[in-house]
């Protein structure tokens, strides 16, 4: 009980600093604001959802995106949210990271009674914002993998029909879904607007952490310096990405018993516990009512995350 009073004071607290932080300083933010959307209507032969406009401050708190420029994890975390396409700040992501990391801590202390092991399952629930921004990453770049040998094959054909490399990028932009087509349009608006096309191709890979990407932007950047057929050499790239797909598929099928037994693991104590608590709550008591039970409760906990976390690490083959 005094934890959750302590805990509610705290989040009380903090909401009422950063509110009259944001009300003292109301005005240079409503400036920030205005400034922004002016900038963005100057854009307007740009589509509204591809701008080369990037919002780089870690948070809309001058004195507070100062401190987190500072920082390196920040700049770690914003190439993150980049590759993930979410428009989240830094600041939100550790903001949300240090709340229920905090609030883990004191519900663990509650129900633990152990300070150490409560500080170790509050650290684990504060990766949970880092867990959510990698996962977001790693969907949108299987996504963007999965649509890049079709995009490839636009692309070459757009050439052999007589359009540049510029003009075939902003077709391929038009005609595919995000990610892709998002991010080979704000290619074309970038050059378009001065932007080196050497320079753009390194922003794209920039945005886009795949190995598959790389290889088509060195393939256009020989290209460019000692001739040759682009088309046919895109062509070569794409069956080879497919080829590359094709063996993926396989391997995720001759691993996919170790992702299915990791979850039918993690699952199987939980529900064996709540059956337990079911049939005879008693006996199940000691472990959360007794101090070295709650040990041995977090214990486990812990034990069963990291478990979890290697079996998946396991069935994750690069290739």
């Amino acid at each position: 009980m005094l934890q959750l009073l302590l805990l509610t004071v705290f989040l009380a607290t903090f909401g009422t600093l950063v509110g009259g932080f944001a009300f003292l300083n109301r005005r240079t933010l409503a400036q920030h604001s205005a400034a922004k959307r002016r900038i963005e209507r100057g854009s307007s032969a740009l589509d509204a959802e591809i701008s080369i406009w990037r919002d780089s401050a870690a948070s809309s708190i001058p004195a507070l995106n100062t401190w987190l420029d500072q920082l390196s994890h920040t700049e770690w975390l914003r190439r993150e949210l980049q590759n993930a396409g979410v428009s989240n700040r830094p600041s939100e992501v550790i903001l949300a990271a240090s709340v229920i990391g905090l609030s883990s801590y004191l519900v663990g202390v509650a129900v633990f009674d152990n300070r150490p092991l409560a500080l170790v399952f509050g650290i684990l629930a504060a990766l949970i914002p880092y867990a959510w921004v990698r996962r977001r990453k790693r969907k949108r770049l299987q996504k963007f993998e999965e649509q890049l040998p079709d995009a490839m094959d636009m692309l070459g054909n757009a050439m052999r029909a007589g359009y540049s490399f510029q003009a075939g990028m902003e077709f391929v932009g038009r005609e595919f879904d995000a990610p892709l087509g998002a991010e080979f349009a704000r290619f074309y608006e970038e050059q378009r607007l001065g932007v080196e096309v050497r320079a753009a191709l390194f922003n794209l890979v920039g945005r886009v952490a795949s190995i598959d990407l790389r290889m088509f932007v060195t393939a256009v950047l020989i290209q460019r310096e000692t001739g040759g057929n682009l088309g046919e050499v895109l062509a070569n790239i794409s069956t080879m990405l497919r080829e590359r797909f094709r063996i993926q598929n396989e391997l995720r099928t001759v691993t996919a018993h170790v992702r299915l037994s990791a979850q039918i693991l993690g699952v199987m104590p939980i529900g064996v516990a709540a059956l337990m608590f079911a049939a005879n709550a008693e006996f199940v008591a000691p472990l959360y009512t007794e101090p070295l039970g709650r040990i041995m409760l977090g214990v486990a906990l812990i034990g069963q995350v990291i478990g979890f976390i290697v079996m998946h690490r396991m069935a994750d083959i690069e290739f």
